[in-house]
C-alpha cells in the first residue's frame, strides 16, 4: 500500500457479506482516503510559475544580460522568447550497478548559463536596493 494512503484517515464504505448470516454486512470495509494530490500540484505549479517570471523580469531589466540570452550556448532568437525557467541541477534518480539510487547532475551548458545569468541578474538587484 501506498504511504499516502497508509496514513490517511479511514473511510467507512459498506462491508464484506457473510453468506453465513444472510446476506448482512459484518465486517466493515474501511478505505483509506487520498490526500488531494490535484491541489497540491497546483500550488506548486502557480509558485513555479511566480519564480519564473521573477527570474525572466530580473533578467530583462538589464540590457547586457538580455543581450546574453541570444548568444550560444543559449541562442534564443530574441530575449523575449525566454519565460524565466532554468532546469532542475539534477536529474531523477536512476539505479546504479549495486541496486542503489543516485541522482544525475544536469551538466548542461545551458543550464549553467542561465543559472548565471539569474545568478548575476539577483546580485545587480540587491546591489541597486542595497544602495
Amino acid at each position: 500500500m501506498t504511504p499516502d494512503k497508509q496514513n490517511a484517515p479511514g473511510v467507512r464504505t459498506g462491508g464484506a457479506q457473510d453468506e453465513r448470516s444472510g446476506g448482512r454486512v459484518v465486517v466493515p470495509m474501511v478505505r483509506r482516503g487520498r490526500r488531494n494530490m490535484r491541489a497540491t500540484w497546483e500550488s506548486a505549479r502557480v509558485k513555479a510559475h511566480e519564480h519564473a517570471a521573477q527570474r525572466r523580469r530580473r533578467v530583462l531589466a538589464y540590457a547586457d544580460l538580455a543581450d546574453r540570452l541570444t548568444a550560444p550556448p543559449l541562442c534564443y532568437a530574441r530575449p523575449e522568447q525566454w519565460n524565466g525557467y532554468v532546469p532542475p541541477s539534477t536529474w531523477g534518480a536512476v539505479q546504479s550497478g549495486d541496486k542503489s539510487f543516485r541522482e544525475l547532475p544536469n551538466d548542461s551548458p545551458r543550464r549553467a548559463a542561465l543559472v548565471e545569468l539569474c545568478a548575476e541578474a539577483l546580485r545587480r538587484e540587491q546591489e541597486t536596493g542595497n544602495a
